[in-house]
Parts: C-alpha cells; structure tokens; sequence
C-alpha cells in the first residue's frame, strides 16, 4: 500500500507500507519519505519502522526504527514484554538504554508514521463501540501517552479515482492532537487528518 502526505495542502512526502499477517504474529514495515518546510529551509526525513505484533490481540513484541534527520542517522530497537518495554536507541548522537513500564492497552504510534494509524484502528473492538481507551507508547521518546477511540461510522471517501465507503473513526491523542482516520470495508487506510499539524495522508488511489 502508497501513502501520500501533504502538509499545508502541499505534497510532502509518501510511506509504502505491508502488513504480513501470520498465525501467531503481524509485521508491519514501512518506507517513507518526508521534507518539511522550516523557516527559510526545509527538513528532509525518511523511516524505516518495523513493528511486531502479538496475532492475539495485537499488541507489541517488538519495534525497530532506523529514521534520518537531513541525512544524520538515528536508530532504535525496543522489546516488549509483558508490562514493559526496555530499547537501545541511538538518538541525536547519544546512544540511550531506557526501561519503562507499560499499561495493559498498549499501542505504538511513532510520529510522522502514518500506517500505524491503520493497527490502532484494528485494534478497536468495533462489537463493543463508544469511546475506548488505549495507552499509545512513543519510541522515540520513551513514553505512553492516553489514545482515545471511537468509531463514527460509515462515511464516503472521494478521491480522484472516484469514491469509496468507508469507516469514520476519531481518536484523540493525549487531549494534543485531534485525528480523523478513515478506512475501506477490510480496514485499510483511505485517509487521515490533522488539523492541528496541517496533515493530510491519503491512500495513493484517491489522492489528486
């Protein structure tokens, strides 16, 4: 799957993405591409995740990351188990070896990658609806933040090669950013928003 990014209405950057599914574990990985304008000049960045996850009730096994900041290098390895998650990053020029407990619903949401929305999403108990909570446990900073979820329902996607149905699901992440994710009727990604980070990212398929 090809995402396209735009920030301030702008194209930015795109994330190709696979998700394996097998008995007893998910793998998400993804490649992307991203350059945002700052001030005068612009940052370029790209990401690599790896993201293994528990088939039962998809939570995290393991998440490994190599991302560039304008070409300077950074890595990190994390292992989840249990109620805690313990990495080795190498971070800014610093290498790093942190250790932190964890809530039982826990998801990973790395910033700026943008299929991982897609796990989030189905992880949700959609039987059960209204408003659940999840704990969104951010690598790159070592730290859970409070996710809400709630599904909207049906909404229809247009898009350049015509229109889609879909789900219409909003999660609020830590009371900061409000997102709107949008998936087709087998829960992949059609689209997400942000306002608060002027983000738009749509399946390749129905971007203009």
């Amino acid at each position: 799957n090809k995402l396209v990014i735009y920030v301030k209405g702008k194209q930015a950057g795109t994330e190709q993405y696979t998700i394996q599914r097998k008995p007893d574990q998910w793998v998400a990985r993804a490649q992307s591409e991203l350059t945002i304008p700052q001030g005068n000049t612009t940052v370029h960045f790209t990401f690599e995740p790896l993201l293994v996850l528990n088939a039962r009730d998809l939570s995290p096994l393991r998440y490994d990351l190599t991302y560039t900041v304008n070409s300077a290098t950074n890595k990190l390895s994390a292992r989840f188990q249990k109620q805690e998650v313990s990495d080795d990053a190498f971070l800014a020029g610093r290498r790093l070896h942190r250790r932190s407990e964890l809530h039982e619903d826990v998801v990973v949401l790395e910033n700026s990658i943008y299929h991982q929305y897609e796990l989030v999403v189905r992880k949700y108990n959609r039987r059960r609806g209204g408003e659940q909570i999840f704990y969104n446990y951010v690598p790159i900073i070592a730290r859970e933040i409070k996710l809400s979820v709630q599904h909207r329902g049906k909404v229809r996607v247009e898009g350049s090669g015509g229109s889609l149905d879909g789900e219409h699901f909003v999660l609020d992440v830590g009371g900061i950013l409000a997102v709107t994710v949008v998936v087709d009727s087998k829960g992949n990604l059609l689209r997400i928003s942000i306002p608060e980070q002027q983000v738009e990212v749509v399946r390749s398929d129905l971007a203009g």
